[in-house]
């Protein structure tokens, strides 16, 4: 996989096939090769209800894994939502981000 020049990466989920460990193993050591200095990862659907999930900081080290939370990163603030099935309505967990994000990463649609 070929990836543009940048500082920062962002992955805004489906970094497994349904859910593997060993997919999220695979996808941890692949972000300590890529050559950015900053990494940013969020769930998708594939992880969401994966076993692994209550350990995945433990799993994904090589990246700032943000899960309805937010990191200071080269100076922008970034926030990272769970994953949410698509619904009628707004996302619940969207009214958990912070007016002054610079940078919100989401794994589906706003609505």
């Amino acid at each position: 996989l070929r990836l543009p020049d940048g500082d920062i990466l962002i992955h805004a989920g489906d970094f497994t096939r349904f859910g593997k460990l060993s997919d999220a193993e695979d996808f941890n050591a692949w972000l300590g090769e890529v050559p950015f200095a900053e990494k940013v990862v969020v769930n998708g659907n594939h992880e969401n209800n994966a076993d692994w999930q209550p350990d995945v900081e433990s799993i994904i080290t090589n990246a700032t894994f943000l899960k309805n939370k937010g990191a200071l990163v080269r100076g922008l603030r970034i926030y990272g939502t769970d994953f949410c099935w698509p619904m009628k309505t707004e996302s619940p967990l969207y009214a958990n981000i912070p007016k002054r994000a610079d940078i919100v990463v989401v794994h589906g649609p706003a609505r």
